[in-house]
């Protein structure tokens, strides 16, 4: 899939035409609903299985917890999760029907997508945000030095040629495949750009190399760098963001095909009742949800701004 030069850089942050937040909207699609398609006498599992990319290594789903036992509630059934042993494995696993609600990266769902027999029922949000970002860093006492005998100033995208780099994974949407198209889109490839290339497969692990020295520079999702995010990654060493990308969608959650009908609109009502609830429980559920995962609600599934994550897939990263 190709896209004219105009459209691809607005789509990569790069002029001020529709990278804003309201460009990424949910879908209102009139039609059917597509829960519909499921049957009515589906899957009604004992347990409900929940699985999840490894954006925060391989105990991911233990932030989830308090969204596990909330889904419980409103079902009435037991709710477990588990993390995916990598970002592609999680669509193996609904292929395979062992998950019934799936957790994608936005990457990853797309990716996935077409070839998976699951139905998106939500996007997640942090603080009302459906959308978040990708960033380049380094750390701060680098970036201080790296002037030479010349008075200190900010760090630029130039300064980091012939650096080390930490990607995330190759089907990682921050920490991987917006970051290398913003740089394509400035004239960069990073193939040539960096010395090295690792892949640390976490965004944790990701800026832990670059906190060690063990690399220059990471990729990583801002709730894993912003100060003020519940899921930022502690360090003893201040990080310095050099660039930063396009505006992207939060996780993506499909429910199974196989699912009965009812069940799954019940999953779908639940998430989609989160936010809105003035329970008491619900409260709390979303407060330690925050605290834990860094993402606190869910809006209708965000079918443009997925079809825009594989319009960039489809451009050589």
């Amino acid at each position: 899939m190709r896209i004219g030069r105009r459209e691809a850089l607005a789509l990569l942050g790069l002029t001020a035409v529709g990278c804003g937040r309201d460009s990424m909207s949910p879908s209102k699609d009139p039609g059917d609903d597509p829960l519909n398609a499921l049957s009515p006498a589906g899957q009604v599992p004992d347990v409900v299985r929940v699985g999840i990319t490894p954006s925060l290594g391989p105990d991911t789903h233990e932030r989830l917890v308090p969204l596990f036992d909330y889904l419980g509630r409103r079902l009435g059934r037991p709710v477990e999760g588990l993390t995916a042993d990598s970002y592609d494995d999680l669509a193996e696993r609904v292929r395979d029907h062992a998950i019934h609600l799936g957790v994608f990266s936005p990457a990853s769902y797309v990716k996935a997508r077409k070839g998976m027999a699951a139905v998106a029922i939500a996007t997640a949000t942090s603080s009302g945000s459906p959308t978040y970002v990708g960033y380049l860093v380094v750390r701060g006492d680098a970036a201080a030095g790296h002037g030479g005998p010349h008075p200190p100033h900010p760090p630029l995208l130039g300064d980091l040629a012939g650096k080390r780099i930490a990607w995330v994974s190759k089907s990682s949407t921050s920490g991987y495949l917006y970051p290398r198209l913003m740089l394509r889109h400035k004239g960069i490839d990073p193939d040539t750009f960096f010395s090295e290339q690792i892949f640390a497969e976490d965004h944790e692990a990701a800026i832990e190399a670059v906190g060690e020295g063990r690399v220059d520079v990471a990729a990583a999702g801002s709730p894993f760098v912003d100060p003020e995010s519940a899921t930022r990654v502690e360090r003893e060493r201040p990080l310095v963001v050099v660039a930063k990308t396009a505006r992207i969608p939060f996780d993506c959650l499909v429910v199974h095909r196989d699912l009965e009908q009812q069940l799954a609109k019940d999953l779908r009502a639940a998430v989609l009742n989160l936010p809105k609830s003035d329970d008491d429980a619900d409260r709390r559920t979303r407060q330690e949800l925050e605290a834990s995962w860094g993402l606190d609600g869910f809006v209708a599934p965000m079918h443009a701004a997925y079809d825009e994550v594989e319009t960039a897939l489809g451009e050589p990263a």
